[in-house]
């Protein structure tokens, strides 16, 4: 590889192999560079004459990549990354005639809170500026550094140091209940809380949850009717029933404009939570990302909640 010349190289296989080597198949590469499956076949084919590698070879497991292609996965991932850097900033952002699509990863905090304030400002200032909005998952950080996410915004308790972020918050906890509740008139006390059924909002509705632990702290029960992973679907099981929930305030206030609920403080110390926007050091000073991470933080700051 030392005397290979780069006028003799088309450099759109490292494009292909560092998509081949993140996904590990075939398919999925193709899907991402917006390629056929042939296309895609085609470049894996000549990416090996071109190393004198297998890169990927099939296995029990899957395509996996040979201990050539793990050597060659980092320095051409920083070479692409350097590029569209590169190119990045030779670029203005115009948000007025701009049609970029902003691919953000969040929680239900920013979705639900947030995002409703920040869409009206997008379409006014960039009415052909797109955002992606997707839920964020384990992968994150990973998402982040390959490029396929350009934000993350909610709630993230242990950010990587070598990713920046910004603090947008803190959030409190609030209790929901029906409108006109016997037991939540005026106030909700912490005798009722413990008392009430609860519909608890926990990942993949596994036990545990605010209420949880705060009531086994201090040697009171809960009783659950409901665990669920989505707050609209709590919200709606208390909007029809004499059950409450405990949710981060912004998410109960945005809820309770769309149901019959009434908001409550929470008869617990509980912790706030921060909601923080991360990205990756590659779009700190690109002009459009710098953009949208000023407009997050004005709607943030003109919220109510």
């Amino acid at each position: 590889m030392a005397n290979v010349s780069l006028a003799g190289v088309d450099l759109n296989l490292l494009v292909a192999l560092d998509a081949l080597l993140s996904e590990r198949s075939v398919t999925r590469a193709a899907q991402r560079m917006g390629l056929s499956q042939p296309a895609m076949s085609n470049a894996l084919a000549r990416l090996r004459d071109l190393l004198e590698d297998p890169v990927l070879v099939r296995t029990g497991h899957g395509m996996e990549p040979t201990a050539r292609a793990l050597d060659l996965a980092a320095p051409v991932h920083r070479l692409l990354m350097d590029a569209r850097q590169v190119l990045a900033q030779t670029q203005s952002f115009d948000p007025a005639t701009s049609s970029h699509r902003f691919r953000i990863e969040s929680t239900a905090d920013f979705e639900l809170s947030l995002l409703p304030d920040l869409a009206p400002r997008v379409a006014n200032i960039a009415p052909n500026v797109e955002l992606l909005v997707t839920r964020a998952t384990s992968d994150t950080e990973e998402e982040l550094r390959t490029g396929r996410v350009d934000l993350f915004v909610g709630i993230w308790s242990k950010i990587p140091t070598h990713l920046h972020s910004y603090l947008l918050r803190h959030d409190g906890f609030a209790c929901i209940a029906r409108r006109g509740h016997p037991k939540t008139r005026r106030r909700l006390t912490l005798r009722a809380f413990g008392e009430l059924a609860h519909v608890v909002v926990s990942p993949d509705a596994w036990p545990g949850g605010i209420a949880d632990t705060a009531l086994t702290d201090r040697g009171l029960g809960q009783r659950v009717l409901v665990r669920t992973p989505d707050f609209l679907v709590a919200a709606k099981i208390v909007a029809r029933s004499d059950a409450i929930a405990t949710l981060p305030h912004g998410i109960a206030h945005a809820l309770a404009e769309l149901l019959p609920l009434d908001v409550f403080r929470a008869p617990l110390d509980v912790a706030d939570v921060a909601i923080s926007m991360v990205w990756h050091p590659r779009t700190h000073q690109q002009d459009g990302h710098r953009w949208l991470r000023s407009l997050i933080m004005d709607a943030c700051a003109a919220s109510e909640w």
